[in-house]
């Protein structure tokens, strides 16, 4: 930082994940005083942002923005790009012309879970366990109507997930 004169007018930006883990030296007022936080993309953004990377995609009709954009909070810009990228591939594997809304679900597992590990060993008492908490599993929706399938194979290191669609505005899953 030195070697600048004060009247220079030079401004330089930079931009990390990490602020935590910078040195304190280049906080101190006359260097980067200034911080600017950008969230991650609400509703709305992650709708526009899915638009924009699907533009050049051939999309069959069922495929629609607007659930997905519902299904994917957390989601940063890049992870969006990588889901299109990825259902397009999972769209190429399967021989079809135009990416479906089942293509993007399975890469939306991919993205948010990581490859699908098929020789996981299971103990057999923890497939029992398993068992009885997935039989419960068809009650769920009488209660919480909001919810979606469950019938994932585990490609992290929990067993698979349970997703709500996030309604307009809202942060946090409501049941």
């Amino acid at each position: 930082m030195d070697g600048f004169e004060s009247n220079e007018g030079v401004i330089l930006m930079a931009a990390t994940n990490r602020a935590d883990v910078l040195d304190p030296a280049l906080l101190r007022p006359g260097r980067f005083d200034r911080q600017v936080v950008v969230d991650m993309p609400d509703i709305k953004g992650r709708e526009g942002i899915l638009r924009v990377h699907m533009k050049k995609t051939p999309l069959d009709r069922d495929v629609d923005p607007t659930i997905l954009a519902r299904g994917t909070p957390g989601f940063s810009g890049a992870d969006l790009e990588n889901l299109v990228n990825e259902a397009a591939l999972l769209a190429a594997k399967r021989d079809h012309e135009k990416l479906t809304m089942k293509d993007f679900e399975d890469a939306k597992d991919k993205v948010y879970m990581g490859l699908e590990r098929k020789s996981k060993v299971i103990k057999e008492d923890e497939k029992k366990t398993t068992a009885y908490h997935e039989a419960a599993m068809p009650w769920w929706p009488g209660f919480c109507p909001t919810l979606t399938p469950s019938t994932k194979s585990p490609s992290s290191p929990g067993a698979g997930r349970r997703c709500h669609l996030v309604s307009a505005g809202r942060r946090r899953f409501q049941i």
